[in-house]
């Protein structure tokens, strides 16, 4: 195991003053990381200064942010945190007013479509997940674990109901766990929303129907009393769940386990997996930071002992 330095470091006196809950580069443009923090502000960052070049007030504790990969029109930074209403930040204008209201409870989980820059989905500690459209009012849709419409038109109109009464405290609102939502994750195709809660389940949601597709994911362990974060691969086939000390690797779509990964020495908080050079990053409550590789080889070429070509595959083999 390799052990690294880091690169720059930024102090309470130039950063936040109170713990960092999260942090994510801005996806166009690499010079700029975003970050949030329990003392109630998410700072926008130059990278190469190392400065501050946006500070956005949200007056609750920060939980999470999110920005979208697929933007080319609007420039929304969205935030969660220890209040059901979720902010838009927008670096043209510098200004927050722009808010999504819906849920009861803190938002503990944001996360952008990433093929549609206007969609966005939320979870909190009300145990719903709520999909928006920023250019409208209300929400989108309300996912229901139990799918108690009976047909991909009904759960749309129905969902419009939900919008156009979101203000009557009488609308009740399917509920997509029986526990805070801990963390929200789209496959890359941006057909399908992966999420996570306290109440032990992970569900894979149809983002088109509205459809809790069913898939089964055994042993997964979550306690958390705030929200984590899961990653997918980048063919959208494995996602990696934070289970207590280790990491387990399912098929999305299948829900088998593929492999349990054990290296860290305490709870395991978030993961985030590197596309290009195929890596899996870790962090947990044992203050280190984890990189994962695969030895995977694809359609490789190798030449036997009588000069004829042949093809092979080596197996999955993660270590840290």
């Amino acid at each position: 195991m390799t052990a690294f330095e880091p690169l720059a470091k930024i102090g309470k006196k130039g950063g936040h003053k109170f713990s960092v809950s999260c942090v994510e580069w801005y996806s166009q443009d690499n010079g700029m990381f975003m970050t949030g923090s329990f003392d109630k502000t998410l700072k926008v960052w130059d990278a190469n200064r190392l400065e501050v070049a946006y500070s956005f007030k949200f007056g609750n504790p920060l939980y999470c942010l999110s920005v979208s990969p697929a933007s080319s029109v609007h420039s929304f930074i969205a935030g969660g945190c220890d209040n059901p209403i979720v902010r838009l930040c927008d670096l043209v204008s510098g200004s927050s007013a722009h808010t999504l209201v819906g849920h009861k409870g803190s938002v503990w989980a944001i996360k952008w479509s990433p093929v549609n820059e206007h969609l966005l989905a939320t979870g909190s500690t009300d145990q719903s997940i709520r999909l928006w459209d920023v250019r409208k009012p209300g929400w989108l849709m309300a996912f229901d674990q139990f799918d108690t419409v009976s047909n991909p038109k009904d759960h749309m109109s129905t969902a419009q109901t939900f919008s156009t009464k979101k203000l009557n405290s009488s609308t009740t609102v399917p509920i997509a766990h029986n526990g805070a939502v801990t963390a929200l994750c789209f496959t890359p195709c941006g057909r399908y929303l992966l999420s996570t809660s306290n109440d032990g389940r992970m569900r894979l949601w149809n983002v088109i129907t509205g459809k809790n597709t069913l898939v089964h994911y055994p042993d997964t362990v979550n306690k958390c009393s705030k929200g984590n974060q899961i990653a997918v691969s980048h063919d959208g086939n494995v996602v990696y769940h934070p289970n207590g000390n280790d990491i387990a690797a399912y098929d999305v779509h299948h829900g088998r386990i593929i492999k349990n990964m054990v290296g860290h020495y305490s709870g395991v908080n978030c993961c985030i997996f590197h596309p290009r050079d195929n890596e899996l990053y870790s962090g947990a409550s044992d203050h280190q930071i984890f990189v994962w590789t695969s030895r995977r080889v694809h359609d490789s070429l190798r030449r036997s002992e009588d000069g004829h070509k042949e093809q092979y595959m080596d197996k999955d083999n993660w270590s840290d």
